[in-house]
């Protein structure tokens, strides 16, 4: 039984070792632009405007194997949109409508694994990435622009995320989201045994960030260069 549970581990080292040891681990920087919207179930098809935002962070990347590997990322980046939103979203009858603008700062946690496609001796690599992430919320900036018959007026700066209505009760946003995050990038060997990276990410919210218990879900598209 010893020599048969050895043959698994033998097989683990051989695969590992058949990557150069500059390839296996590699730490890195990030920083992109974000650009971010929202989908909403109830409130249909919201007339809305994309928030761009900026991402930094830093990475660490195991490659298993020359075709197979894993990054984990931690990063400080920007969510929300500025939509439309209907008067009786927020309990105010008199409303017509209003322009809903916030943008969310979260701590993002993302664990991603990654196929690639090794080119010219390794000195240039393209692959695709797919995972989940964890987003922390450090904090949020809101402006709720109100319609009431010919004339208008701006409400800002909402501690802890929440809109004031007739209650003043209404939470814009949760402190936490989950999403799953798709991508392709590549990367290309610089001088100084460094790989230089760009990345187009894709992240899909799953968990609810709406108004008054609504259903609206994050949209992000980022574009990030990175240094490893």
């Amino acid at each position: 039984m010893k020599r048969i549970r050895t043959i698994p581990l033998l097989l683990v080292f051989l695969l590992l070792s058949a990557v150069p040891l500059s390839g296996q681990f590699a730490v890195g920087f990030t920083v992109g632009q974000t650009n971010s919207t929202v989908a909403s179930s109830r409130l249909g098809d919201l007339e809305q405007t994309g928030l761009t935002g900026y991402t930094t962070g830093f990475s660490a990347t195991l490659d298993l194997h020359r075709h197979f590997g894993v990054t984990v990322g931690l990063a400080r980046t920007q969510k929300g949109a500025s939509y439309v939103l209907p008067g009786w979203a927020v309990d105010r009858p008199r409303l017509t409508e209003g322009t809903l603008s916030y943008q969310r700062t979260y701590t993002e946690i993302s664990v991603l694994a990654r196929a690639m496609v090794p080119l010219w001796d390794r000195k240039v690599s393209v692959y695709a990435m797919a995972g989940p992430a964890v987003d922390l919320s450090n904090g949020c900036e809101v402006e709720f622009k109100a319609s009431i018959g010919p004339s208008s007026y701006s409400i800002t700066g909402f501690p802890d995320c929440r809109l004031p209505d007739q209650r003043r009760v209404i939470r814009l946003a949760e402190q936490y989201d989950l999403g799953a995050i798709g991508g392709i990038g590549g990367d290309v060997v610089i001088p100084w045994g460094m790989r230089l990276s760009a990345e187009v990410l894709y992240t899909l919210g799953l968990r609810s960030d709406g108004l008054n218990c609504e259903d609206v879900e994050n949209r992000t598209r980022t574009l990030q260069f990175g240094l490893a």
